[in-house]
C-alpha cells in the first residue's frame, strides 16, 4: 500500500499484521532453548535404542546357533568374544566348528562351558554371560540355553 504523505511524498506502509525483529529474535532465543534442552534426552534415547538393538543382535546369535549347526549339516562349538580364548574341547568335538559370536565394539560375550552344538541341532546346554564396557568392572546379562534345544532362560 503507498501513502502520500504532506509534503507529497510516497511511502510504503508497514504491514499491520506483521512481527517486529525484537519478537522474531524472541521465539528464535525460546526455540534454540528447548532445542538445547530436548537434544541430550534425544541423544540417550538414541543410544538407548542403539544398545538394545546390539544386545538382540547377539542374543540372536546364539539362539540360532542349533538352527545354524542343522543347516550347515556339522557341529559347531561357540566360544566367548574373547580371541584370546581358545576353547578347549573334549577329543570328541575336536572336529567340530569353532565360532565366536559377532559382537558391537565395547561389547563382551562369555560362553561356559564351550556351547557344542551337534549336526541335528542338539546343544549341550550352557551359561551366556554378556556385557557392555570391560567385563571385570560391569557384571554382565546372564542367560542359560537349557539342553537339549538350546532354549533361552532369563531372556
Amino acid at each position: 500500500m503507498v501513502r502520500r504523505t504532506a509534503s507529497g511524498n510516497a511511502r510504503r506502509d508497514l504491514l499491520q499484521g506483521g512481527f517486529t525483529l525484537v519478537e522474531v529474535m524472541v521465539v528464535l532465543a525460546l526455540l534454540a532453548l528447548l532445542a538445547g534442552l530436548a537434544a541430550p534426552n534425544l541423544l540417550r534415547l538414541y543410544e538407548g535404542f542403539e544398545r538394545a538393538t546390539e544386545r538382540g543382535q547377539i542374543l540372536d546369535q546364539v539362539a540360532g546357533i542349533g538352527e545354524r549347526a542343522m543347516l550347515e549339516g556339522v557341529g559347531l562349538v561357540l566360544l566367548g568374544s574373547d580371541p584370546t580364548d581358545d576353547g578347549e574341547l573334549p577329543g570328541r568335538f575336536s572336529h567340530y566348528r569353532k565360532l565366536r559370536p559377532d559382537v558391537a565394539e565395547g561389547w563382551w560375550v562369555v560362553v561356559a562351558p564351550p556351547l557344542v552344538v551337534h549336526a541335528n541341532g542338539v546343544c549341550l546346554g550352557a551359561m551366556v554371560e554378556l556385557g557392555e564396557g570391560q567385563r571385570h568392572v560391569a557384571a554382565g546379562e546372564v542367560v542359560e540355553l537349557r539342553a537339549p534345544h538350546c532354549r533361552m532362560e532369563g531372556r
